[in-house]
C-alpha cells in the first residue's frame, strides 16, 4: 500500500498573488495539489501556541480572505523534509516565523511540542503518518498582512 504525504496550508488575508500559478509560496517540489479552497470573507484562527486542556494557549483571530491548500507530496519524502522545505521557503519569501511545534512523536530539533491533539480538526495541520509538524508565520504585502499555518 502506498501512503502519501500531505501537506496543509492556510492562508490568511487579502490572497490576490495566490491566484493561479503566481504564487507567493510554491508548492514542495513533486507535489500534487489536491484541495484549492477559497472563501471571500470569513473568521479564521490561527494557533500560536501549544494547546492545554485541550484548549490553544494563545493564537490570532483574523478576519478576511481564507485560502486552504494542500498538497500529495512523492512518496519517500518525509514530514520533516517538506516541513524543512517549507521553512526554508517562507523565510526566502520574506515570512516572519510566529510560532512552530511538532506532535507527540519523535523530538524534533528546535520545535516544541503542540500540547496535544493535532490534526486537521485542531488546527495545527495533518500528516497521515501521524508526524505531524506546524508552523505559523506572517508577513506584509501590498498593504495586507498575510498569514500562513
Amino acid at each position: 500500500m502506498k501512503i502519501m504525504a500531505a501537506a496543509v496550508l492556510s492562508l490568511a488575508a487579502c490572497l490576490p498573488a495566490f491566484a493561479g500559478d503566481d504564487k507567493l509560496l510554491p508548492p514542495y517540489p513533486g507535489s500534487t495539489e489536491t484541495r484549492n479552497e477559497t472563501v471571500a470573507y470569513e473568521a479564521f484562527t490561527i494557533p500560536l501556541g501549544p494547546t492545554k486542556d485541550g484548549k490553544l494557549t494563545k493564537h490570532q483571530a483574523l478576519e478576511g480572505r481564507r485560502t486552504a491548500l494542500e498538497y500529495r507530496t512523492e512518496e519517500g519524502r518525509t514530514p520533516l523534509e517538506v516541513y524543512r522545505n517549507y521553512e526554508a521557503a517562507l523565510k526566502k519569501a520574506g515570512f516572519q516565523a510566529v510560532f512552530a511545534c511538532r506532535g507527540s512523536g519523535q523530538p524534533v530539533k528546535g520545535l516544541p511540542e503542540c500540547g496535544g491533539e493535532i490534526g486537521d480538526a485542531g488546527g495545527f495541520g495533518y500528516w497521515p503518518s501521524g508526524d505531524n509538524l506546524y508552523r505559523a508565520a506572517r508577513k506584509a504585502h501590498e498593504g495586507q498582512e498575510i498569514w500562513i499555518a
